[in-house]
């Protein structure tokens, strides 16, 4: 029958041992779809933000009343981006939990679950660093052409390898 043909769920596998492990079937057209949504946004997100970022800086949008709007604060926009989607992520989040209405719901990492302050002293300097980022690339955006930009910033991975190589003596190698 079609029921025993399908791959089993991961609940429904038996372990010996209590180590998290993947389903079988990992090739579920849902999981799929999800795969391949998630990676559209991402492309779409990482090259739309930074045109409309440079169209705002530099008032290529729109006029009022023949004026060229402008907004000359890139920092300030990095920010209010930056915010919005952590508060709208946090949210999410917490309206997940929320909703969920299985019985190891209590059990599942959430935002506001135990040890709230390890989560944040782990990923706060980490969200930081990345405002920062963002903030500098903003204005960069703003002080050059975008082709300048886009050039620069494919260097991006790069500065990443050689920070984590000075400052934390990283090394890459076969395993990382």
């Amino acid at each position: 029958s079609a029921a025993s043909m399908r791959c089993p769920t991961l609940e429904e596998e038996e372990f010996e041992d209590d180590s998290p492990r993947q389903p079988r079937c990992r090739h579920d057209r849902r999981w799929m779809l999800k795969v391949s949504f998630s990676i559209v946004v991402y492309f779409l997100s990482v090259s739309a933000i930074p045109i409309y970022n440079k169209m705002v800086f530099s008032g290529d949008h729109g006029c009022v009343f023949g004026v060229p709007r402008k907004f000359p604060y890139p920092i300030a926009t990095a920010f209010l981006q930056l915010g919005c989607v952590s508060l709208a992520l946090g949210i999410a989040n917490v309206v997940g939990h929320l909703a969920d209405r299985s019985s190891d719901c209590t059990r599942r990492s959430w935002i506001f679950g135990p040890h709230f302050k390890y989560k944040l002293a782990y990923t706060a300097p980490v969200g930081v660093l990345f405002g920062l980022k963002y903030g500098v690339t903003n204005w960069g955006l703003q002080l050059v052409p975008t082709g300048t930009h886009l050039l620069l910033q494919s260097t991006d991975l790069i500065w990443t390898v050689a920070a984590a190589r000075y400052l934390n003596g990283e090394r890459l190698g076969m395993r990382e």
